[in-house]
């Protein structure tokens, strides 16, 4: 029996399962699935339970009923009782009544509230099926009764002391008032004061461990595409207080499966009650230099701007933003950012961006998010680096510089609309919810570069001097070049280009009308990306050192690559519930992904054209980014390297999967989830390829890959308690590229090989973690491992007279790795003013490759084993309301060994220490500080252990009559921040100058803007 047959067979099998009553889940719009009491069947008796949400029909907050009941429509005569529910859950509210139908009739729902009408809803129910629980009746909205009048007493301040967290049930609630800010800072350095709260580069935010799939702003979805936009704009001020909880996916709630979804982390950012409706606006201004010069004897300036503004009503939001600055990253003074000087950005950078959003909702029908996103930037990257290569019979050494500027234009749009729990097609399904999404980002860029670098056989790369870039590029090589260069090589280029990328993808949800067993859902995408690139180079390499006098090699090289590639994607699955208390379910699902590839890279050598083939006469008679006519152009073709490819993918992925769902029909808060899954990868693959005189063949392929997937869920979501565990097994076919023999010496220093005889790869990967809160006590460990066989390794030979490097893919056995952290997030104090972390980590990486040199032309076998430890402790003292004062120290030691003869054992340790300090002086004035020594020990080569004593400090003044905040920072105050930047491995060492931002001061303005709407 093949698959097919086998899926077949199993989802005839399913549909003749005889699916009796069932409970209903939960409440289709906003319902926790904790507080839902379902009917219980008795006997074949059908019966179905009735549910409807109550809210204000003017605000569509939710009411909470005073009185209800299930009346006859014929003569208003009392039929059943109705249950009234009103929670407060998850930081979300809701009310809905529901009510046991045993007979078909008409029958009127009695509501009643206080300060509003009472209402009579007409319920007309034609039939009882026999696989239908529930039926969602939407929602009674109530109409208030006029007011009366209303008499304003003085008001009344309460002060208590300021609490930083609490649960409140099963959320948790961080109060952004008790946390010390400076003056001027945004949400994310409000982020980072959080107990147990991290937050990572683009906008990753975990708590106590596990990512924040959802970020929300007054419980409603926002910037859900761009988290690191509201993250970097928004003012900390507007906050009111932070909530972390776990909810029921919005997809599923509703849904027959709403009890068995497994439930995903949010964060819910409330804003002040003055900052929830009107107009608000946070506009910044600053200017600022360098408080030493540079290398060219300059102070470089520097200058920030940005405005963040936005409307807000009930259902309705616009928001505004724009940036610009050329300080590559903001920062704030004494805050704790996990940074050191590793992580400093290379480069100088200059961006400009603006953006709008908008966003629209009612909340028992539909939402609809948009936005539109511009922006230029401009970077001025330098490097300058001295490097070592360890080989066997002797190291090499090597000196290169580059330098790069890029401009960028990028604009972007996305869309999303969302139809929540449609009444379209009510008599055919139902618990619809529909996700379409649409965007599209068009850039253009402009680049220029410089670089040059030489190989030598000798550590004499000091003896160049000051003007040892010139040396390399002057065309006459000094006599230090002609007795130790293995080779020279210096490149000029230029390029621009543009790209435009779209994509559609759409998520649909629902059940049979009357059949509560069965869940359908279908995904669909379609993507497709358009690249141009067109780019100029005059390349030069010679040998100095050659005895042989080996011919230099000048190339004037042009290729205007094309890329385009679409794909679409389709995925219908069908989940059947196996008994009534919807604790076994199978599903089966067919993801069919098709995939189309165009690829066009010619290389045009304009330097077998007569007058373009010298470095001197190119510079003045043929600037670089010239062409010559079509005719010419085309007779310069290098064949050789020029490809033109076809790709198509038709990809079918049925899978089965198998869910154990453990839960307490009380007690919510308590889920435990096991599922098998085993699905099979069918890869009908077709390469049309074409590589000048080398290659022209249209190859096909089929493959059939298994994978397989187990994993345990188990949470107690009032203690913040999490254990997961999971296994996964996989196989993957090479790239069909590598299996061909082809020969790409397009960079004669670098070539590249195919390899016909490559085999399947496989990955075992295992993971555990476990998280929980014990009062203000945060606990998280982690532990992953992954074993690969029959990775694809580029075997490396170098041949060391001409400093030419040959790589070819081959399969290798022996790489694997494991990854161990533990952290804890704990109070010192009962008044929690003092708190302690601390995290810990361990990595051990077992790394095989093939290296050789042509000495023996062969490569053999390297194994690099390497530890990695890492520990990070603080202690943060809060006396009161306005001081708060930080000392933390972070440790990290690598250990590499190998048994490769000629391998150096590396035992290197950097360590950091330090303390920051948030305090409010005379005059009203704040101040935030930090003071860190960053140190390393533990290498070779002195120049490598060093020591940097940074200091950055920010002064505030605000003047809240005007809503102005007059700010200063000053960063590296001390200068000791040094831009170089050293490393080493197991293949060799370098040492690389960056141009970076050096120490400077800026002064900088920030004017707080907010408007509340007029009272009716």
């Amino acid at each position: 029996m093949n698959i097919s047959t086998f899926f077949i067979v199993s989802i005839a099998w399913l549909l003749s399962l005889p699916l009796m009553g069932a409970q209903r889940p939960a409440d289709v719009s906003c319902l926790s699935a904790d507080t839902v009491s379902t009917a219980k069947q008795k006997g074949k008796e059908r019966q179905v339970a009735i549910y409807y949400n109550i809210k204000d029909h003017l605000t569509h907050e939710v009411v909470k009923l005073r009185k209800a009941e299930l009346l006859w429509a014929a003569d208003s005569s009392f039929a059943d009782s109705v249950e009234m529910k009103y929670v407060e859950s998850e930081g979300w509210k809701s009310s809905f009544i529901t009510t046991t139908i045993k007979r078909p009739g008409q029958y009127l729902v009695l509501a009643e509230a206080d300060s509003f009408k009472t209402q009579y809803v007409p319920l007309v129910i034609k039939k009882l099926h026999k696989s239908e629980s529930y039926r969602d009746m939407g929602t009674i909205y109530m109409r208030r009764l006029p007011k009366r009048q209303e008499i304003d007493l003085d008001e009344v301040v309460i002060r208590a002391t300021k609490v930083k967290f609490y649960m409140d049930g099963d959320t948790l609630v961080y109060n952004a008032d008790a946390f010390n800010l400076a003056e001027g800072s945004m949400l994310d350095a409000l982020l980072k004061k959080l107990p147990g709260v991290s937050l990572e580069d683009g906008g990753v935010i975990k708590v106590n461990g596990k990512k924040v799939e959802t970020l929300l702003l007054n419980g409603k979805n926002f910037f859900d595409s761009n988290k690191e936009l509201i993250l970097e704009n928004m003012p900390a001020y507007m906050v009111k207080d932070i909530q972390s909880y776990e909810r029921v996916p919005e997809r599923y709630k509703g849904t027959a499966n709403e009890k068995t979804a497994k439930k995903e982390l949010v964060m819910n950012v409330r804003l002040k009650r003055e900052y929830e409706k009107g107009w608000i606006a946070n506009v910044e201004g600053g200017q600022g230099s360098s408080f030493f010069h540079n290398d060219r004897g300059r102070l470089d300036y520097k200058f920030l701007g940005r405005f963040f503004g936005m409307y807000f009503t009930d259902n309705s939001r616009l928001t505004a933003y724009a940036n610009a600055n050329n300080m590559n990253v903001i920062r704030t003074p004494g805050e704790d950012d996990n940074w050191n000087p590793a992580e400093q950005i290379q480069g100088l950078t200059t961006t400009y961006s603006a953006g709008l959003n908008f966003s629209t909702s009612k909340d028992d029908a539909y939402r609809y998010d948009a936005s539109l996103d511009a922006s230029y930037m401009e970077s001025e990257d330098k490097e300058n680096t001295s490097s070592a290569t360890f080989l066997e019979g002797g190291d090499t050494y090597g000196r290169s510089f580059s330098e790069r500027c890029r401009r960028e234009w990028s604009l972007s749009t996305a869309h999303r609309m969302t139809l929540i729990r449609s009444k379209i097609w009510k008599e055919t399904l139902k618990g619809i919810f529909s996700v379409a999404n649409a965007d599209a980002t068009l850039k253009r860029w402009d680049n220029h570069s410089t670089s040059g670098s030489a190989t030598l056989s000798d550590d004499m790369a000091f003896n160049l001097g000051h003007a040892w870039m010139d040396s390399i590029m002057n065309p006459q090589a000094s006599n230090l070049l002609k007795r130790f260069a293995i080779n020279r090589n210096t490149s000029r280029g230029k390029g621009k280009g543009h790209s435009f990328s779209e994509s559609v993808s759409g998520f649909l949800i629902c059940s049979p009308a009357y059949n509560d067993f069965i869940v359908l859902q279908l995904q669909a995408a379609h993507s497709l990306n358009d690249r141009t690139d067109k780019a100029f180079e005059h390349y030069y390499l010679d040998y100095p050192a050659s005895d042989d006098g080996m011919k230099a090699d000048f190339r004037n090289r042009y290729r205007p690559d094309i890329d385009r590639n679409w794909q679409v994607n389709v995925n219908p699955s069908i989940q059947f519930i196996l008994d009534k208390r919807r604790h076994h379910s199978l599903q089966w699902s067919n993801n069919t992904l098709y995939k189309h590839s165009y690829s066009n890279r010619p290389l045009y050598l304009l330097n077998t054209l007569s007058g373009w083939d010298e470095a001197e006469s190119t510079a003045s008679r043929y600037p670089l980014g010239s062409l010559p006519s079509v005719d010419e152009m085309m007779s310069t073709l290098d064949g050789h390297n020029s490809t033109l490819s076809r790709s198509s993918q038709l990809q079918y992925t049925p899978s089965l999967k198998y869910s154990w769902n453990i839960f307490d029909e009380e007690d919510m808060s308590r889920y435990t989830m096991l599922s098998l899954a085993i699905s099979s990868n069918i890869n009908r693959e077709t390469l049309d390829y074409q590589r000048g005189t080398q290659i022209d063949t249209l190859a096909r392929r089929t493959t059939t890959l298994l994978s397989a997937n187990m994993s345990v869920f188990h949470t107690v979501a009032d203690k913040g308690r999490d254990i997961d565990f999971a296994y996964g097994f996989s196989k993957e076919a090479p790239s069909m590229i590598h299996l061909l023999n082809i020969h790409d010496d397009s960079n004669p220093l670098y070539i590249t090989q195919g390899n016909s005889h490559l085999s399947n790869s496989s990955t075992h990967s295992l993971s555990f973690s476990y998280r929980e809160k014990y009062g203000k006590t945060m606990f998280n460990t982690s532990l992953s491992s992954s074993i690969r066989c029959n990775a694809v390794a580029m075997e490396s030979l170098y041949d060391k007279t001409t400093g030419v490097q040959t790589v070819t893919p081959r399969n290798i056995n022996g790489n694997w790795n494991t990854v161990l952290n533990v952290s804890v997030d704990m109070p010192l104090a009962k008044n929690d003013r003092w708190r302690w972390t601390q995290e810990m980590g361990h990595t051990f990486t077992n790394s095989v490759d093939l290296t050789g040199t042509d000495a023996t032309m062969t490569a053999t076998k390297s194994t690099v084993r390497t530890h990695f430890l890492s520990d990070h402790t603080a202690i943060t003292w809060t006396p009161c309301n306005k001081v708060e004062i930080a000392a933390d120290g972070r440790l990290t030691y690598q250990s590499s060994s190998s048994s490769r003869i000629g391998f150096t054992p590396t035992h290197a340790l950097s360590f950091q220490y330090g303390a920051r300090a948030q305090l409010n002086l005379p005059w009203d004035i704040q101040m935030s500080t930090d003071l860190t020594m960053y140190s390393r020990r533990g290498y070779s080569e002195p120049s490598m252990n060093t020591n940097e004593l940074v200091w950055n400090a920010r002064l505030a003044k605000s003047i809240p009559k005007c809503n102005l905040t007059f700010l200063f920072d000053g960063f590296d105050i001390l200068g000791n921040l040094s831009n170089v930047r050293r490393y080493i491995n197991a293949q060799g060492r370098t040492e690389t100058f960056y141009n970076v931002i050096p120490s400077y001061g800026l002064l900088h303005v920030v004017w707080r803007f907010s408007k509340k709407p007029k009272k009716a």
